[in-house]
């Protein structure tokens, strides 16, 4: 809703009927917004047009490598215009690897525990989520993290190129030699543009 309250043209799809409920709702508080929001899965949902940039938020991963090059194709052949970019958060490998194993409690509205794990053979975490005292009631929720060399291999072949990968605005270049002071040890996602083939 914020790029549409900037003025952008915005369609966003969303899986869950609860949170495009919501979003309907929240879209129905401001007039003017140019925003259209479609209940449906990336992966078979019919919008009809071409943009010029996609976006995906804080979700890349979730599902099997074979299913994000299905979602990469579908935006190059039927979503972005000649020339449109995606621009992607793609959860980094290293902090979930360090963070595997923790327990953590915080406090939001509720009491909650929250443990990771992280297989380094697949690059795949797990995050798990419950209220103190009631773990039975646990929501979990599984990805897989990419290396910055392995977007550039799961891009390979899509109709997408990786344009430009970077972290908190600042360049991560694969032409260069990092050492583990980088700040991708730190974080937990980075950010890509891939721009649309035009090969």
């Amino acid at each position: 809703m914020v790029m549409a309250d900037l003025g952008y043209s915005v369609v966003a799809v969303e899986l869950s009927s609860v949170r495009a409920r919501q979003a309907h709702e929240r879209a129905a508080e401001v007039e003017g917004r140019d925003l259209r929001i479609v209940e449906g899965d990336f992966y078979r949902v019919e919008l009809g047009e071409q943009f010029d940039c996609v976006v995906y938020w804080n979700g890349f991963g979730v599902g099997s490598d074979a299913e994000q090059r299905t979602l990469l194709r579908r935006v190059s052949r039927d979503w972005l215009r000649p020339g449109g970019a995606m621009i992607v958060d793609v959860l980094s490998p290293w902090k979930w690897a360090r963070v595997a194993g923790e327990l953590e409690h915080d406090r939001y509205t509720i009491d909650l525990a929250n443990s990771n794990d992280y297989d380094p053979v697949t690059s795949r975490f797990s995050d798990r989520w419950w209220p103190v005292g009631k773990e039975s009631e646990a929501v979990e929720q599984f990805g897989r993290c990419y290396t910055p060399a392995d977007l550039l291999l799961l891009v390979e072949g899509t109709g997408l190129a990786v344009e430009r990968m970077e972290l908190d605005g600042t360049e991560i270049w694969t032409d260069q030699r990092y050492s583990s002071t980088h700040p991708l040890w730190e974080a937990w996602e980075y950010r890509a543009v891939l721009r649309r083939d035009t090969a």
